[in-house]
């Protein structure tokens, strides 16, 4: 089986009142969206890489 993951830059608003930018991973399953949280060290790499492909550059 095969999976698309999405990756995205969402927001969460803090409980100081103030917006936080995070990179979501997502997987479609059944029709239901599941969140995916990367070990720490997967997630250097791939941010890594995201940062290299232009992807946290703002539009």
């Amino acid at each position: 089986m095969t999976l698309e993951l999405t990756i995205s830059r969402k927001t969460f608003k803090g409980d100081d009142g103030k917006e936080r930018e995070y990179t979501a991973y997502e997987v479609e399953l059944g029709g239901q969206t599941f969140s995916l949280h990367p070990r720490s060290e997967d997630k250097k790499l791939i941010n890594y890489i995201l940062e290299q492909e232009g992807f946290f550059e703002k539009e």
